[in-house]
């Protein structure tokens, strides 16, 4: 069974060598926690490494234990492009002097596609990059099937994953910018209130953006989270302003209050399939992904 994983290419290279860039022109995706070895055994790098390291690296047993020929992998560059990557090999350790000089020993081979940026990423696997481990898993059936997709769209044939068209979670392919533009159009259309486009930055804290109310005046604040993150019902309260909270796949955590409003994924979704010409354009190409039936 094909798994989804993605890497942050992010070693200890030498100064002006470019492990991402040397991954992608290698065919290789891997990692650093090198040894005195240059090919040794994957029993001996277990041993060395827990010597060096006092452990084994858990990104190198998950390269080499976890990970399959076949699987489907992500990385991005430092400029925020994204590639893709299917796993061709097994695990192999390189210490030759430029993985060394990359940082890059434990690897495995594969074959990059380049995708680009990340309006053409599920919006799990792009979450995946800001918290986590070097090399993890994406636990999505709805980002794995995207991922073949993309996979197949730019390997002309070479290669093609067999992908089933069926209804995806909509959510897992939103990115967090996505899913913010959703909850922002959603009560801008059914609670009469107005986004404050100077109040949508990533600085402000505890919530993305500030609305106005068209007839009262009320100010409402937004807080949008698309994965499984709980939110608090309590934190963002203020005398005088209303609050609004999302979460796609966490929990409202605090008692009920009237000034704050947990909205539902299903409200959303019901929005989306009924205001689908009024969504920006990724918002509609992401809706009909995952609707293939209803586009």
């Amino acid at each position: 069974m094909t798994e989804l994983w993605r890497i942050n290419l992010k070693t200890d290279a030498v100064a002006g060598v470019d492990a991402r860039a040397f991954c992608f022109e290698n065919n290789l995706l891997g990692v650093g926690w090198p040894v005195p070895e240059d090919a040794p055994t994957w029993e001996q790098y277990e041993e060395l490494s827990a010597r060096i390291y006092k452990k084994v690296p858990v990104a190198c047993k998950t390269l080499k234990q976890r990970m399959k020929t076949g699987d489907l992998c992500w990385a991005r560059t430092v400029h925020g492009e994204y590639y893709l990557a299917r796993v061709d090999g097994d695990w192999e350790y390189r210490g030759s002097a430029p993985h060394r000089n990359a940082d890059v020993v434990n690897v495995r081979k594969c074959a990059w596609v380049r995708v680009g940026s990340e309006a053409s990423v599920p919006g799990a696997v792009a979450a995946s990059f800001g918290v986590g481990k070097t090399l993890q898993r994406v636990a999505s059936d709805s980002a794995l099937l995207v991922s073949k997709k993309r996979f197949n769209e730019r390997t002309e044939g070479a290669f093609t994953y067999p992908v089933e068209a069926q209804n995806l979670d909509l959510f897992a392919l939103l990115s967090y910018e996505d899913c913010e533009d959703l909850v922002g159009l959603y009560l801008q259309a059914q609670f009469g209130y107005s986004v404050i486009p100077s109040t949508c930055r990533r600085d402000t804290a505890g919530y993305e953006f500030v609305l106005v109310h068209r007839e009262t005046g009320q100010e409402a604040v937004v807080q949008v989270k698309n994965g499984a993150v709980n939110l608090s019902t309590t934190a963002l309260r203020s005398p005088g302003r209303q609050v609004f909270l999302f979460t796609s796949r966490g929990e409202y955590l605090g008692p009920r209050h009237a000034d704050v409003t947990c909205l539902s994924r299903g409200d959303l979704l019901s929005f989306a399939a009924s205001n689908r010409k009024r969504l920006p354009r990724r918002l509609q190409d992401l809706w009909d992904l995952a609707n293939p039936a209803a586009s």
